[in-house]
């Protein structure tokens, strides 16, 4: 079904071409005259990137490592597709008009990779052709492209009937529409809302654009669809869309907190490579830690946290929570080892409103955090009361280096982490022969 080679303009035995299928159901005769009342020719191809354009070595807060390969973007008409910055549907008109484009209307400053809302608008009820043409060109790799709201008549599909042409683009495309040469059979075709685009091919749609909105067409691929490979089609106009229902959500510039999390006043980012395998590797000045904080730190300290414990001691962790939302509580999780809760509460002080590292250290200092060595219970994750502490204790006597981390995924990603290196290098086992590294993981080629 669908074969890659394309050849769809004859009877085969070994495959049948989705434009051979026959409609068992009745047509709209009204889409399948000889001309359409919008016909739109959508060449789409990939615009690689020179890494030295994209990566400034040592420049990266995140210590980023530009990886080997291609870096693409995706064209659709020699545009990238980007999304509006609120809902086309409910907020159009929230959306400045120079953040839209087209094949006709590309911003003056758009070099090869133009990035913008790609939106093509057509009139509500017109008969619409489009003509896909790949100038991807990628050896088996054919596109399959999907429309949303509203399913589309498969006219046709193939390559260039002109044997000497290798690569087929827009200009040959157009040459081949105005001499009567792309194929379009109109007798019963078939219904679809995705079809793949023959490789170095082209594929001709047709659908009667009576579903009023703003509607996603794409190809399919998951990663061609972030990278641009998108854009949308306004169907009539917001007059013809039904109301925005009253109070119904708006995408607006937040007025809510933005925020990074800090551990002992550092926000944690990740290391370059992993540290297990490659630690000689890490410059040391990634490395932080309260005792080590970098010259340059502000109230947002990042850096790769890392508190080194000797192999075999004896560790308290008092976390103490400065937070203090209402109705949250930190669930802290050890990787590693088990721990053991000692203790768990607020201040004593009635008077005090707010818990602090100043207040905690003044409460051990008297012998007034809560410690209960009865048999306490073993755990890799505890929740830390709201403004109160919880009292942690376990043995490192497994060497390596471990993540420390509140359990909420937010606040993992926004920097609630840290390390504990139990040991030293010398401590770990050793690291096995052609084990994979950053930067340097080849996946395997097969051929089927």
């Amino acid at each position: 079904m669908n074969p890659l080679d394309a050849i769809c303009n004859r009877k085969r035995n070994d495959a049948v071409c989705v434009s051979n299928l026959k409609n068992a159901k009745a047509v709209d005769k009204g889409v399948l005259v000889e001309r359409p009342d919008v016909k739109i020719f959508l060449p789409f191809r990939f615009f690689v990137y020179d890494v030295k354009n994209l990566f400034v070595a040592n420049t990266y807060n995140r210590y980023l490592v530009a990886p080997s390969g291609d870096h693409l973007t995706s064209l659709i008409d020699e545009i990238s597709y980007v999304s509006p910055p609120a809902p086309l549907l409910s907020q159009m008109s929230d959306v400045p008009a120079e953040l839209f484009c087209n094949g006709d209307n590309r911003p003056a400053n758009c070099g090869n990779n133009c990035q913008c809302v790609h939106k093509v608008d057509i009139p509500l009820g017109a008969v619409v052709e489009v003509v896909l043409v790949d100038e991807v060109q990628q050896t088996n790799l054919s596109h399959p492209f999907h429309l949303h709201g509203s399913p589309f008549y498969v006219v046709g599909l193939g390559r260039s009937p002109d044997n000497s042409i290798k690569k087929i683009n827009l200009k040959h495309a157009l040459d081949l529409d105005r001499l009567g040469m792309l194929e379009r059979d109109f007798t019963k075709p078939t219904l679809k809302d995705t079809i793949a685009v023959p490789n170095n091919g082209y594929t001709v749609l047709r659908f009667r654009a009576n579903n009023p909105g703003v509607w996603l067409f794409h190809c399919h691929f998951l990663f061609h669809v972030a990278i641009g490979m998108n854009l949308v089609f306004h169907i009539g106009t917001q007059e013809d869309l039904p109301p925005v229902p009253p109070n119904f959500p708006r995408c607006v510039a937040s007025d809510a907190d933005h925020l990074v999390s800090l551990i002992d006043e550092i926000s944690y980012v990740s290391a370059p490579s992993t540290i297990l395998s490659q630690y000689d590797e890490i410059p040391a000045e990634h490395f932080c830690n309260s005792d080590n904080r970098p010259t340059n730190c502000g109230e947002n300290c990042q850096c790769v946290h890392k508190v080194d414990i000797p192999l075999g001691a004896i560790v308290e962790v008092v976390l103490v929570d400065e937070v203090q939302q209402i109705n949250i509580s930190h669930p802290f999780h050890l990787h590693g080892t088990s721990f053991v809760v000692l203790g768990m509460g607020r201040s004593p002080d009635m008077q005090l409103q707010r818990m602090n590292l100043q207040h905690a250290l003044e409460l051990d200092r008297r012998g007034l955090l809560e410690r209960r060595f009865l048999k306490p219970a073993l755990k890799d994750t505890v929740a830390v009361p709201n403004n109160g502490y919880t009292v942690l204790r376990f043995r490192a006597d497994n060497p390596g280096v471990w993540l420390f981390h509140c359990h909420f995924q937010f606040h993992i990603v926004i920097g609630m982490n840290m390390l504990f290196q139990v040991g030293t290098p010398e401590d770990w086992p050793p690291v096995p022969a052609g084990f994979p590294r950053c930067g340097h993981y080849k996946p395997p080629i097969t051929q089927w």
